[in-house]
């Protein structure tokens, strides 16, 4: 992460701090225009998140990046600049994007990875063309 500014970084680490303190997370990414180092000072904070459980309930499991984006613009201050997925819960070409991004966490389970290579085997299957 050498390449990102010390305010971006230093937002990162308050995100890591936050979401860790409510959610068990195996890793998080910053994706879009902040992580190509293109945004400008309105752009929004994309984040992609590995939760580390399953949730069987899908309303439970829709729900549960939104109440992480909600803690986040809260304790942040960032009303309306925070956009928070759920990995595992968004189509494959946006998984794509999240995982090319910059993966700020990862909590060093062999999870993440398996997770990553499912997703670029899922790509190069489906949206590859030879």
């Amino acid at each position: 992460m050498n390449s990102l500014s010390e305010e971006l970084i230093d937002t990162l680490k308050r995100i890591e701090s936050i979401a860790l303190g409510s959610f068990t997370i195996d890793a998080m990414y910053l994706y879009g225009s902040r992580a190509r180092g293109a945004a400008r000072p309105d752009s929004d904070w994309d984040v992609g998140v590995l939760f580390s459980d399953y949730l069987a309930d899908p309303v439970e499991r829709a729900l549960r990046p939104q109440e992480l984006e909600a803690l986040l613009e809260r304790e942040l201050k960032m009303y309306g600049l925070m956009s928070v997925v759920d990995i595992e819960n968004v189509p494959p070409p946006l998984q794509w994007n999240i995982i090319n991004g910059r993966r700020f966490f990862d909590r060093g389970v062999p999870r993440v990875r398996r997770v990553e290579g499912a997703i670029t085997s899922r790509i190069e299957k489906d949206y590859s063309h030879a």
